[in-house]
């Protein structure tokens, strides 16, 4: 069952950064929470309550509001620049027999049979997106891929679901898991014992002309003049 947050209307001077910050200071998390029928209402709900829901893997909670209980997928969450504290989150309000869309991780289970071949067990696709009910929502879809051989690609299409629940906007063509041979890099090939090996090529440097020689004057020495 969906945990319930009580939440409280923000009124006009609660809005904006500076109200949010005070907020935020006394363990209130702005929000907004978004209905068919009544559009966007800014709230704010108990952070240390939401935040127990969030770690728990709830994507959808109970939001009472004014005496009135609904219930809402965490739509949106916002973090600071560091990505450690939760800044504002938004809800969307369902509609009773209404489907939501979220990301649900794929956890692979036991050792495949390809290992012993020397495979290796590569996990491609760690999420895959799901629409059903909110009470539907699996926690994972577990894969047994201990029949795997090398070789062996699981697909999206082969992964088994709850009842009620199916995947969407994902190419059922997509690999999940792969149990591949090793990568092995090539090695140089090794020089033949005697083979000639090519010498480094240095810049040659550029042969000085030698002394002496005709018409050649020596440093310090006057020409002299033919009487």
């Amino acid at each position: 069952m969906p945990r319930t947050l009580k939440a409280e209307i923000r009124g006009e001077k609660e809005l904006g950064s500076r109200p949010a910050r005070r907020l935020r200071r006394v363990g209130r998390l702005p929000a907004v929470i978004y209905g068919a029928g009544e559009g966007a209402r800014s709230i704010s709900v108990d952070t240390d309550e939401f935040m127990d829901a969030l770690h728990g893997g709830e994507r959808v909670v109970n939001v009472e509001l004014a005496g009135k209980t609904t219930q809402a997928l965490i739509k949106d969450i916002r973090y600071d620049p560091l990505g450690l504290e939760v800044l504002h989150v938004d809800f969307h309000e369902l509609a009773a027999g209404q489907t939501v869309k979220v990301e649900v991780a794929v956890v692979l289970r036991g050792t495949p049979k390809g290992t012993a071949e020397g495979g290796v067990l590569n996990h491609v696709l760690h999420e895959v997106r799901v629409e059903c009910l909110p009470a539907d929502i699996p926690d994972n879809i577990k894969v047994d891929v201990s029949e795997m051989k090398l070789g062996d690609i699981i697909h999206v299409k082969d992964l088994p679901l709850p009842k009620g629940v199916r995947i969407v906007d994902m190419d059922p063509d997509a690999a999940v898991a792969i149990c591949e041979a090793p990568r092995v890099e090539k090695e140089p090939e090794p020089v033949e014992a005697g083979a000639p090996v090519e010498p480094e090529v240095i810049t040659a440097r550029k042969e000085e002309p030698e002394s002496g020689g005709e018409g050649e004057k020596k440093e310090g020495e006057t020409a002299r003049k033919t009487p």
